[in-house]
Order: C-alpha cells, then structure tokens, then sequence
C-alpha cells in the first residue's frame, strides 16, 4: 500500500502547470524584444545580412576612404547649387550671360563660373570651398600660403586632397583683371582662365589638345635690321 498523500499529486500537478506558464512567458518576452546593436546601439538589421549571426557586430564602412572612385553625386545638385559665399567662384548656365568669356578653343567639359570677390577675405589657416562641378565635389582644404605680388596679385597654395598617399595641391591666383587656378585631383587636374567677371573651369586633359609641343614655339626674326640690332 503506498503511503504517498493525495494531496501532493495535485501539488506536483500544479507546480508543474505553473513553471511550463513561466517558460512559456519567457520565450514569448524574448522573442518579441528586439537585441541591441553592441556598435549603434539599435536593433539588427538581419535581413539586410543574410547568413550573418544576428550576434555578429556589423562594422561600419567608410565608402569615401581614399577616394578610389569619383564622386558622382556625392554632393547632389541642390547643394551645389546652393551656392557658398566664402567660395571664389560660382558654376553658371551658359544661357545666363550675354556673351561667353573667349578662349583660345573649345574645352570639351568646361563649365562656365562667375568669379566672386571672396579671396579678399581669406587668410592663412581658413578652410574654403571649392567647387568643382564636373565632378559634383566641393572641397574644403586649408590655406598653407598667401603670397603678395605688385600691382594687387596674390596667390593662395594648399592641399586640395589627399588620396592613395599622394598630397593634391591647389593654387588660385587672383588679381584686379584675371583670375587663374590649378586644383589637382585624384580624378584629374582642373584648370580656371577667368577675365574679369566670367571664366571657364576646364579638364586639363581636355586644353591644347590641338597643340603640337614638338614644334619649337618660337619664332626667329629676319631681315637687315634684325641683324644690325645684334651688332
């Protein structure tokens, strides 16, 4: 005969009942609240990493590092069209003016700028913008240098970039009638001729190209009177 009470039946029933409710509330907790991103602090993303552990951190990535690849759109239209007022120079619709600037040929790829009063105020130290449209970038490098010329000419050096361990410089010269630049790029070299208000910023790959640099450019004077001024 067993001596076991029926009461302790129903407890060990009901004992039971009660921890398979609390396990039960558990996994339904657990399965409903989000799990903490260790690096942003949000909740994983895992169906933007498929096969990835949702206890694996995801690492940032920087696509920009280096500038490997240009641009292309990472400054959008509407940025640059807001124009900067500390930039020297702003992009322009050739439609905009009367008279295009002249030069000396068609550059494929040049941008036609309006040339601001904005280097007056810039000083050693200062970050500026300069926009370059062709490649939908504006860069803010740091002025290393002023140099002061006759006749109110100055000229304002840098490093425009810096990519795949090489230093890009930058050097804009500006006087009462022109303006020129030089801006070296991961992506090319950028050249500005500017008269006066209006100018063009053009590849450098693209200028001279009807340039034959194997004919001497010179030109050597004939005549008796060439002659007797050298004696």
């Amino acid at each position: 005969m067993s001596n076991r009470q029926p009461g302790s039946s129903s407890a060990l029933l009901a004992a039971g009942a009660v921890t398979l409710l609390l396990a039960a509330s558990i996994w339904v907790y657990l399965g409903r609240t989000p799990v903490p991103d260790a690096i942003s602090g949000g909740e994983f993303d895992i169906d933007a990493a498929p096969g990835t552990s949702p206890d694996a951190p995801r690492i940032p990535v920087d696509n920009n590092a280096g500038e490997t690849e240009p641009p292309g759109g990472a400054v959008g239209a509407d940025e640059t069209a807001a124009f900067d007022p500390g930039a020297l120079w702003q992009p322009i619709d050739e439609s905009s003016v009367a008279e295009l600037p002249v030069y000396k040929e068609f550059v494929q790829d040049r941008v036609l700028i309006r040339v601001t009063d904005a280097a007056t105020a810039w000083r050693v130290g200062q970050s500026i913008p300069i926009p370059i449209p062709q490649l939908d970038q504006v860069y803010t490098p740091v002025i290393e240098r002023i140099e002061s010329a006759p006749g109110g000419v100055r000229s304002y050096s840098g490093t425009l970039t810096a990519a795949a361990g090489r230093a890009h410089r930058f050097t804009i010269t500006t006087g009462p009638a022109n303006t020129f630049a030089h801006l070296s790029t991961p992506f090319g070299t950028y050249e500005l001729v500017a008269s006066g208000e209006l100018g063009w910023l053009m590849p450098a790959a693209n200028m001279d190209q009807h340039v034959d640099y194997s004919v001497p450019d010179f030109v050597i004077p004939e005549g008796p009177d060439f002659l007797e001024a050298l004696r």
